[in-house]
């Protein structure tokens, strides 16, 4: 089990660089609001990682 939650964190983590690369390539679009639009789904959507990394933390180190 922790060897799987291990394996899903690692995954989140990748997901969170991932995020972070859209949101630096949004800087190379041409339109000032589309830029802001990506910028902020990616900014979301790191969040919502962070929060399920949280959670596997916990869970890992028995605080459900």
């Amino acid at each position: 089990m922790q060897s799987k939650l291990i394996e899903a964190y690692d995954r989140l983590s990748e997901a969170e660089d991932f995020c972070q690369a859209i949101f630096l390539a949004a800087v190379g679009l041409e339109d000032a609001e589309d830029t802001a639009v990506f910028q902020r789904l990616a900014d979301v959507a790191k969040e919502k990682i962070r929060n399920a990394m949280s959670i596997i933390s916990e869970v890992r180190e028995g605080k459900e």
